[in-house]
Parts: structure tokens; C-alpha cells; sequence
């Protein structure tokens, strides 16, 4: 992700197109995005400027121009992101947290999770014969994924803003009833 150019996003077919050469095994992969990814992508063209094609750059940065590999790690350590069992979270586990909940919700065979995340599904005799990218099918799998782990966060916002509201009521004058 922190390499990803501008050129590589494809907005009408809202697919990633990866390049094989920062792929492993050098083979390129479309990456599927789901609403909150066109969204968040829409949000970084629009604030976040560079003289590069760099989705995601960065002015300190001496090498590349964009932001380290190590920026999102250091995000969930500085924020206190921690696993079940107390360790700090760290980006690879996102892809196992995935993983555990395309099992628990069963919103997919392990095949298509797979897929998903880019790991080789078929014996290299049968991938000669089975090139779909399987794109339509692979982006309900993210958008559900992406509904799911967005809706914690959006029920803490409605809970804020029912909260917020409720206070504002408590805060009115009250008018009389006979006015």
C-alpha cells in the first residue's frame, strides 16, 4: 500500500491493479475496493499532494517519497492496538483476523478468501486453465468484509451523535405547554 500510484487505480472498475514487480512471485494481482476504500482513496487525492503519483507520500521521506512500510505498525503500537492476547497488533494480522472471520461468518469457501488475499489457490497445472480473477465476486466478499469492520466505528458515531442530540434536548429551555 505504500507504494500504490494513482496510475494503478482503475475508478471506473474500482479495482487496484498491482504490478508484478511488488508482487511476490512476481505474478501482478487486482485488489478489489470496496466503497470505504473508494472513499478513502477520493480523500487522499484530494489532501494529500506530492509532485509524485504516490497515493500515500510523504515530504521527510529521503528515499521514495512515500510513506515507510513501517507507518501502519507504528500507528496501531502508538495507538495501543492490541491482539486477543495483549500483544501489540501489527498489519499482518489484519489478513488473519480476515481470514477468521470469512471462516466465522461463512461468507465464503476458503478458496475465495484465498483469492482475496492473494494467496496461490490452485496447483500450478491447474492455473493454466483457470484464469479468472473472479473481480465481481472477490469485491462482495471486501465490501462485506469492509461493512463489517467499518460498522463498530459507525455504530460508536451513531451512539455519539444519539448522545449528543439527547444532551442538546436536555440542554433546551423547556417551553411551557399553554404558550
Amino acid at each position: 500500500v505504500t507504494m500504490m500510484k494513482w496510475s494503478e487505480v482503475d475508478w471506473k472498475k474500482k479495482v487496484w491493479d498491482i504490478p508484478p514487480s511488488r508482487m511476490k512471485g512476481d505474478i501482478g494481482f487486482s485488489a478489489p475496493l470496496a466503497r470505504q476504500s473508494i472513499g478513502l482513496l477520493k480523500y487522499a487525492k484530494e489532501n494529500f499532494k506530492a509532485d509524485n503519483d504516490y497515493v500515500f507520500p510523504s515530504p521527510t521521506a529521503r528515499k521514495h517519497g512515500v510513506i515507510s512500510a513501517n507507518t501502519w505498525g507504528k500507528w496501531l503500537e502508538d495507538n495501543k492496538w492490541n491482539a486477543n492476547d495483549g500483544r501489540h497488533a501489527v498489519p499482518h494480522g489484519f489478513r488473519a483476523t480476515f481470514g477468521t472471520w470469512c471462516g466465522d461468518s461463512q461468507v465464503c469457501d476458503i478458496d475465495m478468501q484465498r483469492r482475496c488475499i492473494q494467496h496461490v489457490v490452485e496447483k500450478p497445472e491447474d492455473a493454466a486453465y483457470l484464469r479468472s480473477k473472479l473481480l465481481p465476486e472477490r469485491l462482495e466478499v471486501m465490501q462485506d468484509w469492509a461493512d463489517f469492520v467499518t460498522s463498530l466505528e459507525d455504530a460508536k458515531l451513531q451512539e455519539a451523535r444519539s448522545h449528543k442530540e439527547f444532551n442538546e434536548r436536555l440542554d433546551r429551555p423547556h417551553e411551557r405547554a399553554d404558550a
